[in-house]
C-alpha cells in the first residue's frame, strides 16, 4: 500500500485529533516521517482539520438539496 492510500485510510478509519498522532500511526506501519513531509503531503492531499479532526476535503464535501452552481 502506498502511503498516500495508507494516510486517507487512517483518516477515514478514527478521528485523527493531531499530526503527532497520525505520524505515530504512521511509523507503526513501517513508514517514518518528519511532521514537516507529513503536512506537505496532507496539503497536497487536500486534508484538512476540521471540527477539530483531520479529514480528506473532497470526502467532508456535502450537496444540498435544491442548490444549484
Amino acid at each position: 500500500m502506498d502511503l498516500d492510500t495508507l494516510i486517507l485510510e487512517l483518516l477515514d478509519g478514527s478521528p485523527i485529533t493531531d499530526q503527532g498522532d497520525l505520524l505515530a500511526r504512521l511509523a507503526a506501519k513501517g513508514h517514518e516521517l518528519t511532521q514537516s513531509t507529513l503536512s506537505r503531503r496532507l496539503k497536497r492531499l487536500g486534508v484538512q482539520k476540521a471540527h477539530g479532526t483531520y479529514r480528506h476535503a473532497e470526502a467532508s464535501v456535502q450537496i444540498l438539496p435544491g442548490v444549484s452552481i
